[in-house]
């Protein structure tokens, strides 16, 4: 197999110390974006990023006969192309998370309001007879937590899907799930 092997000076090592550069940077992102927002909007901005700057200057270096830089900049694109990728699938994934989780709230709250014939003033009262703890909706930090809310006679129990808007809501009264925003 013949592998291009770059001189350790030079524009090589540039384009080593930049793919390094680039890795780090996805990683920010990806950390950024899918576990502290819980939002694609990154991914969705890189991936527009891809396909109108980078994959356009591969293809431009391609055609130039420059293989260094179309190596490099298939490298770069390939970077991002996994970043966009593991976001979507951790936003899907947290978001498949909250809705089990909410499920199992929804059941202890209808497990107290058939045992009490009311619904808690809170999630706190369902600790520990009918859940050993509160769970939080998924594993991100701006929203990862569940919202209650009781007004005397009815109650919704809501969680982010994609803050700050996406907002998923169940109402006990009608039993439904609804989205808002």
């Amino acid at each position: 197999m013949n592998q291009e092997v770059l001189p350790e000076t030079g524009e090589g090592a540039k384009a080593r110390k930049s793919l390094w550069k680039t890795i780090v940077v996805a990683s920010c992102l990806f950390a950024l974006d899918a576990i502290v927002l819980n939002l694609p909007s990154i991914a969705v901005a890189t991936a527009f990023a891809l396909f109108f700057w980078l994959i356009p200057a591969t293809l431009y270096h391609a055609i130039k006969e420059n293989r260094e830089m179309e190596v490099f900049c298939a490298k770069k694109v390939l970077v991002y192309l996994v970043m966009v990728a593991a976001i979507f699938v951790s936003f899907s994934l947290n978001n498949r998370l909250a809705e089990q989780r909410a499920e199992v709230l929804v059941a202890a709250i209808d497990k107290f309001h058939d045992h009490k014939g009311s619904y808690p003033k809170s999630l706190q009262e369902l600790v520990p007879e009918y859940l050993d703890a509160i769970p939080r909706a998924n594993y991100t930090v701006s929203a990862g937590t569940f919202f209650y809310f009781f007004d005397g006679d009815s109650a919704r129990l809501m969680y982010y899907c994609g803050p700050p808007f996406h907002r998923r809501i169940f109402r006990f009264k009608g039993r439904e799930w609804y989205i808002l925003d």
